[in-house]
């Protein structure tokens, strides 16, 4: 079993997906290559694999950099949660932290983002079994899961962050009363079960 957290982050119109942020436990696991620059995702490893403030403030000062390049000011929406502390020398971006208990109700993250992307998450991972088990018949499912790597799930979250719409993440913002370009089409809101894996709010065990 390893644990580990992810932080998505969208723009509005759901054009712009930064790079899924994964925090694991393991500084190199075995299956990871030598250079952490080469793996999909940004990736950190505290001990608990939670995220800090630290790493989130490390996470928004690039950003910010690359923000500066582009000449680009943008205002960033952000859970009212420890790790996510305020941060008032940032140059091209404004933090805005909704009010304390409101991340059900405010959060387009929580609006139907992360559902989808677990969704998505879920069906890469089971065609990746279903093709071992069409290789392999004498096989179980629940073995094949169980050789499914840390790197393997970092690429099955990119792949699942990169197949999530655009007019998911505008209606998600709509629907938490931040957008007033809403689509007509409800793409790809469908109810997927939950999947062992999260945002950088909450917790589960993959």
């Amino acid at each position: 079993m390893e644990r580990i957290t992810l932080l998505l982050c969208a723009n509005m119109t759901g054009e712009e997906k930064l790079p899924v942020f994964v925090i694991g436990k393991s500084k190199q696991p075995r299956s990871f290559p030598k250079y952490l620059s080469k793996l999909p995702v940004r990736y950190r490893n505290p001990a608990n694999a939670w995220m800090t403030g630290f790493l989130f403030e490390e996470w928004l000062y690039e950003w910010d950099n690359k923000l500066k390049i582009q000449d680009r000011s943008i205002l960033m929406l952000v859970d009212n949660f420890t790790a996510h502390p305020a941060v008032d020398d940032l140059q091209m971006m404004t933090l805005k932290f909704l009010p304390p208990n409101t991340t059900s109700l405010l959060q387009p993250m929580d609006m139907g983002v992360i559902k989808n992307f677990k969704g998505h998450y879920r069906s890469r991972l089971n065609d990746r079994i279903i093709a071992s088990l069409d290789a392999n018949p004498d096989e179980k499912a629940i073995d094949i899961s169980k050789k499914i790597t840390l790197l393997n799930a970092l690429y099955l979250a990119r792949d699942a962050w990169k197949e999530l719409k655009p007019s998911t993440i505008v209606n998600c913002y709509s629907k938490a009363g931040l957008s007033a370009c809403a689509t007509e089409e409800e793409a790809d809101m469908d109810d997927f079960h939950d999947v062992a894996i999260n945002s950088a709010i909450s917790q589960r065990n993959v």
